[in-house]
């Protein structure tokens, strides 16, 4: 058997190694025969033979047989449909999944040609949902499972296949994979397909179905109104035929859906939803079903709620016993989630030690090679999986051993919570790296706020008991996990893409082969109890990973960047942090929970933390001082009083505590949270001895450097190499067809204003910087797009418009259209630094979980280093006066930040008394990468062919002269 074993390993893992699947040729069989039929009929009289005793690997023998008379006459329906049912036996009957896989891959290196009829499209199709198949409701690795349906899908695409049941097999489950997954956006796509097509046809029961899980999707993306509408849908599908036992089904599962979504608020409409779940269990003939465990799961959860919890504890207790009896091992993700819901019950009723007890037990049925070994059952983070239940089950874990800390003011509980919870978000990591749609993982982080903040908190009071140093790190850590994440995935990814190269491809692809294979081997040993399967499954899974583990060092070593960007890649330290920073340099990263604001400084040789009260007072102060920064309307003393009392405020606050503390430094780098993440930190007041006037006031940019990071993970991530630049600067400075002059750099409508300054603006930037000036007319968006990668500096001074419902439909103004965020993401940018000289450019939607979803991200998005934006709506002209004096700064050699500074100051040195408002100087504000910009190298080009010739020339003249003295 062990031999057997090793030989169909190897031939497996030649397949793997010399199978590119992107790089099959189909060829043609030019001489096909006459097929064989007769010969084909004895051949599956013995195949048939064969499966009356079991004996796979015989009936296999004569299978591709089979297969080999169908190539011979070169239809590949025939041969496709044998290879279809080797897989279907081996998976279905044998469950021999090794051998499934060996013939998929055999299938697909001996493919001849493209699929071109019915047959053969429905055959190959099959084979990937085969796969899926397995994967997914069989192995339970639903993140391999949708490659394979989707290639499926694509196949059914080309062969214009669909009916409602192909529909079922294909979009339903790719659907729910992807739900499970948290990828709402695919999943969403593909149960509208399913209910399009199942809405094509008389049987509705394909299309209650289809509802049932439409409705999953909406509510796990925290849409409960749409939810509710698709399970009623389905509900209202199935009632009409009650008489036969799949739309009971149905029904079923649409009521238990709906109890479970008015659990939270509507207790009654649960109970009534619950109630008719019964109802139709009575009239049910199948009564040892799943779905009789999920309503008695969802009858203790309204108990619960209830605050019944004896009855809640008898219902968990019934339910999770009838998951057992029907089939334990099938069932490990239903016990897990049930053991989840009974662990909730006992946190309620503050039976910490009786609740830690069921998170064990789920995590136990989630990862079966977990080992409550002692009393924490720490998880080692190799048996981590992206699996929202073990994620829900750690985070669970963690609320217990938190209630026992409190009873018994253990610090070693508090120490396991805090273990849990950095696991969980670890999950939530594995989970978002999976997703390929932003706005899946946005919601994903959406989830996840309130586990930030629990392992904050947990992190802060282990560092006040004990300020050991390790729990300041902690707590910078989960800080870090919870700023621009998406952000940071976009950015290494397009590294990646830029290092990205022949050799980096093919050792990649083949651990692209290897990797779920390796995840595969995993699973099934947890589950293994033979102990001579154990040992074929050992072999094997060594004999892979000795593999893997080459590949990956010819990857690190042929191509170390690319293998840091796509592999190595981790959230920041604090010693990371350290290292890199210059000794007058600080950074400031906040993280703001719903009742403290937390401050975390960082500068070469010290690490300090401080914490506030996110109170009335300070959100008060916070409050006012944002609506008179940002607002245009006229001044009068008492308001402006005002101001400067809050602005007093705040700076105490939040900088005064920090920056007191501080010897040596000139920049400031902010790292802001949420609604501090609208405040130009440089307009702080720091000296309020004299407030009277405004031209007596003191700054924080009067003092420091001020510059803004998205995260410190994100902040230390090197820029791209940057392809050389032909030029420094291309600006854009767009007309509009309106007459009418704005004042301000405004959100627009149809028929926007045209800027009386932007023009003048960009000709005084290009004409210092030598730079391309496409005003008027001739700022377009194709322009844009077409030539914006050839400059060193991207300089934009029109209108903007900030969505703050959907982020990627935020625009910029060009003269003949508009700008989206959505294509913004995608372009292919090369600049160092990019202006935007626009209203509103660095707010945005603030996504929990992410940060502020602002054009400025938009252009980080897209890999630019650095972003200079601005936070309102700016004034037209002042906004054109500092650009020319932050050029004029950047020219000879300052920092961006320091030149920014330095425009401000000048600005403020020759406005009058009225335009030293804040409103008209602050809201620009540099975020990113500081360093200065190399002008010369950029535009030097220009002007070297004239210096050659000039000391070719001098040349020849010193030349010639030496001549005439010798002569």
């Amino acid at each position: 058997m062990q031999q057997i074993s090793v030989i169909l390993f190897l031939c497996f893992l030649s397949i793997i190694i010399s199978c590119k699947r992107k790089n099959i040729e189909y060829v043609d069989n030019i001489n096909p025969v006459i097929l064989d039929t007769s010969a084909i009929r004895t051949l599956q009289i013995r195949c048939n033979s064969f499966l009356e005793i079991n004996n796979y690997d015989s009936f296999t023998v004569y299978k591709i047989q089979i297969a080999d008379l169908y190539e011979e006459s070169d239809s590949l329906g025939g041969w496709l449909q044998a290879y279809d049912e080797i897989m279907t036996r081996y998976r279905k009957d044998a469950k021999q999944y090794d051998k499934t896989i060996l013939y998929y891959n055999l299938m697909l290196r001996n493919i001849w040609r493209l699929p071109a009829d019915e047959l053969s499209y429905d055959k190959l199709a099959n084979m990937h949902r085969q796969m899926g198949y397995l994967y997914g409701a069989t192995l339970n690795l639903w993140y391999v499972a949708v490659g394979y349906y989707e290639k499926g899908i694509a196949t059914m695409d080309a062969g214009n296949l669909w009916t409602p049941y192909k529909a079922t097999l294909f979009l339903k489950s790719y659907g729910s994979g992807n739900t499970r997954l948290g990828e709402h956006e695919k999943a969403s796509a593909a149960f509208k397909k399913y209910i399009s097509i199942c809405g094509k046809g008389s049987d509705t029961i394909n299309l209650a179905q289809a509802n049932n899980e439409f409705g999953k999707v909406y509510e796990d993306k925290g849409d409960t109104v749409q939810a509710i509408k698709y399970y009623k849908n389905a509900y209202d599908l199935s009632e009409k035929k009650l008489t036969d036992s799949r739309y009971v089904e149905e029904a079923i599962i649409a009521t238990l859906n709906l109890a479970s979504i008015y659990t939270s608020k509507f207790i009654d409409s649960a109970h009534y939803y619950n109630t008719k779940t019964f109802d139709l269990i009575n009239i049910w003939n199948n009564k040892e079903d799943d779905e009789i465990a999920a309503a008695y799961i969802s009858r203790g959860e309204i108990a619960a709620s209830k605050n019944n919890y004896p009855d809640a504890v008898k219902y968990f207790s019934e339910g999770i016993y009838l998951y057992q009896k029907n089939d334990a091992k099938k069932n490990r993700r239903y016990l897990a989630k049930a053991k989840i819901s009974m662990g909730k019950c006992y946190l309620q009723q503050l039976k910490y030690e009786t609740a830690g007890v069921q998170f064990k037990e789920s995590l136990q049925n989630s990862i079966p090679a977990y080992k409550s070994v002692t009393k924490a059952g720490a998880i080692n983070d190799s048996l981590l999986m992206p699996e929202n239940s073990i994620l829900e089950a750690c985070e669970g874990l963690g609320d217990a051993y938190t209630g026992m800390f409190g009873e018994n003011n253990n610090i070693l509980d508090l120490e396991v919570a805090l273990q849990q919870y950095i696991s969980a978000i670890k999950i939530e990591i594995l989970l978002r790296k999976l997703f390929q749609n932003e706005s899946s993982k946005l919601t994903l982080l959406k989830k996840g706020n309130k586990l930030h903040e629990k392992a904050f908190e947990t992190a802060k009071q282990l560092y006040r008991k004990t300020y050991d140093k390790k729990y300041l790190q902690q707590m910078f850590w989960v800080s870090e996990t919870s700023k621009y994440s998406v952000l940071l995935d976009s950015y290494v990814g397009k590294k990646a893409t830029a290092l990205f190269n022949n050799t980096a491809w093919k050792n990649d692809s083949l651990l692209a082969e290897i990797n779920p294979r390796l995840k595969q081997l995993e699973f099934q040993l947890r589950y293994a109890e033979d102990d001579g399967e154990k040992n074929i499954l050992k072999n094997e899974l060594h004999t892979l990973s000795v593999l893997q583990d080459s590949l990956q060092k010819i990857l690190h070593q042929n191509n170390p960047a690319y293998y840091q960007a796509k592999y190595a890649y981790t959230v920041s330290s604090l010693n990371d942090l350290k290292q890199s920073m210059d000794t007058n340099q600080l950074v400031i990263t906040y993280f703001t929970t719903s009742d403290t604001v937390y401050t975390i400084t960082v500068s070469k040789n010290d690490v300090s933390f401080y914490s506030i009260a996110n109170d009335s007072a300070f959100n008060t102060s916070l409050n006012y001082l944002l609506s008179y920064i940002s607002n245009s309307n006229s001044y009068s003393q008492k308001q402006y009083d005002s101001y400067i009392t809050a602005s007093k405020n705040v700076y105490n606050y939040i900088l005064k505590p920090v920056l007191q503390k501080q010897n040596g430094i000139k920049n400031c780098i902010i790292i802001p949270d949420k609604k501090l993440s609208l405040l130009p930190f440089d307009v702080l007041a720091t000296d309020t001895n004299k407030y009277n006037d405004i031209n007596d006031a003191t700054y924080l940019v009067q003092k420091y450097n001020v510059s803004y990071a998205f995260s410190a993970s994100v902040y230390l991530q090197k820029p791209l190499e940057h392809l050389p630049q032909k030029r420094t600067v291309i600006a854009f400075s767009p007309s509009f067809k309106s007459n009418k002059y704005f004042t301000e750099r405004d959100c627009f409508n149809a028929n926007v204003a045209s800027l009386l300054f932007n023009r003048k603006e960009t000709a005084s930037i290009t004409n210092l910087l030598s730079g391309k000036d496409y005003s008027g007319d001739a700022a377009t968006v194709k322009n844009f797009l077409q030539q914006a990668n050839e400059y060193a500096v991207i300089h934009i001074a029109s209108h903007a418009c900030v969505n703050y419902q959907n982020s990627a439909a935020s625009q910029i103004a060009f003269s003949d259209t508009i700008l989206f965020a959505s294509d913004i993401y995608y372009a292919n940018l090369n600049a160092q630094l990019v202006t935007l000289s626009a209203c509103n450019t660095g707010t945005g939607k603030l996504e929990t979980g992410e940060g502020m979803m602002s054009l400025s991200r938009a252009f980080a998005y897209a890999g630019c280093p650095s972003v200079v934006m601005s936070l309102w709506s700016a004034n037209d002209e002042s906004t054109s006066k500092i650009m020319e004096y932050f050029y004029a700064a950047l020219k000879t050699g300052n920092k961006k930040d320091e030149a920014l500074r330095l425009a401000k100051l000048k600005y403020l040195e020759q406005a009058d008394t009225f335009h030293k408002q804040p409103f008209f100087w602050a809201s620009f504000m540099v975020i990113g990468d500081t360093e200065s910009i190399d002008f010369q190298n950029s535009y030097s080009n220009k002007f070297l062919p004239y210096i050659i010739f000039s000391i070719l020339l001098l040349a020849f003249l010193f030349f010639v002269k030496r001549m005439k003295r010798n002569r």
